[in-house]
């Protein structure tokens, strides 16, 4: 009897990209996962400022976006929590709610290179396995990590939620690279538009 393979996928989702799906299209395909979880945030520990949008409506927009996917779910436990969130403390929820299931935790290239600074990040290391995108194809190995990284074999969707959020604000929809469901929902709720 095979073990059941879950992905954990944190992240800000502010808003969710082309890029987060592809990413996780390819690691449900390469490591035969039978869920990917899309886990977002309240507020990144490593980061001075808040989401610009309001967990509901990221959580809807998750929602939208992975309703084809069968295979792909999303958790608001990280957002309903009184406090911010380690993603430590989140692997030990998900670790005890699927006890015998293999753990991945899917990174953005760019979140491989500060890896090291995570909180309790070496016991994280015997509880899920870090699997990671590449950028401009290149593979961010981290020196100052104690384990090896998995990388993903596939080319990425150059684009990041900053400038969707920037092409969204200059209301050039064509460029942001997001899903058309989402970016209706966008509109409909005049997100991310500077008053």
């Amino acid at each position: 009897m095979s073990i059941e393979k879950i992905a954990l996928f944190g992240g800000t989702f502010d808003p969710i990209h082309l890029g987060h799906l592809k990413m996780a299209r390819v690691a449900q395909k390469e490591l035969q996962l039978s869920q990917v979880i899309f886990i977002p945030n309240k507020k990144s520990p490593l980061k001075n400022q808040f989401p610009v949008v309001e967990p509901k409506n990221r959580l809807k927009m998750l929602e939208l976006a992975l309703k084809d996917d069968p295979q792909f779910f999303v958790s608001n436990y990280e957002v309903n929590k009184a406090t911010i969130d380690y993603s430590y403390q989140t692997i030990l929820y998900f670790k005890e709610k699927f006890p015998k299931s293999q753990l991945y935790w899917l990174l953005g290239a760019d979140q491989v290179k500060q890896l090291h600074l995570w909180f309790e990040i070496n016991k994280m290391s015997h509880l899920v396995h870090f699997v990671a995108g590449e950028r401009n194809g290149i593979r961010n190995n981290n020196p100052l990590l104690p384990f090896k990284i998995e990388f993903l074999n596939f080319d990425p969707i150059e684009i990041n939620a900053t400038e969707v959020r920037k092409k969204i604000n200059q209301k050039d929809y064509l460029k942001t690279k997001i899903p058309q469901v989402v970016m209706e929902y966008i509109m409909e709720n005049k997100l991310y538009l500077k008053k």
